[in-house]
C-alpha cells in the first residue's frame, strides 16, 4: 500500500516562514533555516515544497518536470540525521483522555485496515507496555522499492511514532539504480554524489552531474520519503484525528 501521494494537497506548515525559498521555472531552491541549522520539521516543510512544486507543474500541463542539481544540493545540505548517523522520522503525538490500552487498540486496527493483513507486517505485539513494531515497503513503480520499519509506542494520553531502517532495495533490472540494497542515508549524503560512476551505481552510461541522473534519482528519493511522513501522518489521523504535536519529553 502506498502512502499519501502526489495528488494530495501538501499545505505549509504554520511555524515556518513563507520566505525560506526563492521560486522559478527550476522549483524552489535556495533553502535557509531559520536558526542556521536545519531541524527535523524544517527538512519535512522542504521536502514538502519540493514536492509541492513537482506537483503544480504537472498540474499545470507539463508531463515531467525536472529537478535540478540546485534541488538536490538543497536536500543534501539541510538532511537531518539523528545520533546513530540514520534518517529517522520521529514524532510524540498527544492523545487528550485515550488510555495507553485504547491507543495501542487503535493503533492494531490502523495496521489491519492499511496493510490488508496484520499478521504480514507486524514483527511485535507487546500490549502489557503498549508496543507495535512493524516492517513494510513501499512500491512507486516496479523495481523501486523502499523498505521501513516503524514503531509505535503508547501510552496514556500520548504515543510515539518512529520510522526508521529506511532501505533502497535492490532492483532486478540492471538498467535501474539500486544495484544493492543501500540505507535511504546513503542517497541523502553528498559522499556518494563525489564517487566514481562505476563505485555509484556500476553503469558507465550515467554521469553524476548528468541532470537526467539527478532528476530520476531526485524523484525517487522524495517520493520515498513523502510517502513517510504520510504514513506517520495517516497513523496519526486514524488514532487521534488532527491533535497539536505533543513535546518530545517521551
Amino acid at each position: 500500500m502506498c502512502f499519501g501521494g502526489e495528488s494530495q494537497i501538501i499545505k505549509k506548515s504554520k511555524n515556518l516562514g513563507d520566505d525560506v525559498y526563492s521560486t522559478g521555472e527550476k522549483g524552489f531552491k535556495g533553502f535557509k533555516s531559520a536558526s542556521g541549522k536545519t531541524t527535523p520539521e524544517e527538512f519535512e516543510y522542504l521536502v514538502k515544497q519540493k514536492m509541492l512544486w513537482r506537483f503544480n507543474q504537472i498540474n499545470d500541463g507539463k508531463k515531467n518536470p525536472k529537478f535540478t542539481k540546485n534541488d538536490l544540493n538543497d536536500i543534501l545540505e539541510n538532511a537531518v540525521f539523528d545520533e546513530n548517523g540514520e534518517f529517522t522520522i520521529s514524532e510524540v503525538v498527544k492523545a487528550d483522555g485515550m488510555l495507553k490500552e485504547t491507543i495501542y487498540s487503535k493503533a492494531l486496527q490502523f495496521v489491519a485496515e492499511a496493510f490488508g493483513s496484520a499478521n504480514s507486517v507486524i514483527q511485535l505485539k507487546d500490549e502489557d507496555n503498549g508496543i507495535i513494531v512493524c516492517k513494510g515497503k513501499v512500491t512507486e513503480y516496479p523495481d523501486d522499492i523502499l523498505g521501513y520499519t516503524f514503531k509505535i509506542q503508547c501510552k496514556d494520553g500520548r504515543f510515539k511514532i518512529d520510522i526508521f531502517n529506511m532501505i533502497e532495495e535492490a532492483s532486478s533490472r540492471q538498467s535501474d539504480f539500486n544495484l544493492k540494497d543501500e540505507p535511504i542515508d546513503y542517497y541523502l549524503r553528498p559522499s556518494h554524489y563525489t564517487q566514481s560512476i562505476s563505485e555509484a551505481m556500476g553503469l558507465v552510461k550515467f554521469d553524476l552531474d548528468n541532470p537526467i541522473y539527478i532528476n530520476n534519482r531526485l524523484t525517487h528519493l522524495l517520493n520515498h520519503i513523502y510517502e513517510m511522513y504520510g504514513l506517520r501522518d495517516e497513523v496519526k489521523a486514524f488514532v487521534v484525528g488532527k491533535k497539536k504535536k505533543a513535546d518530545d519529553n517521551w
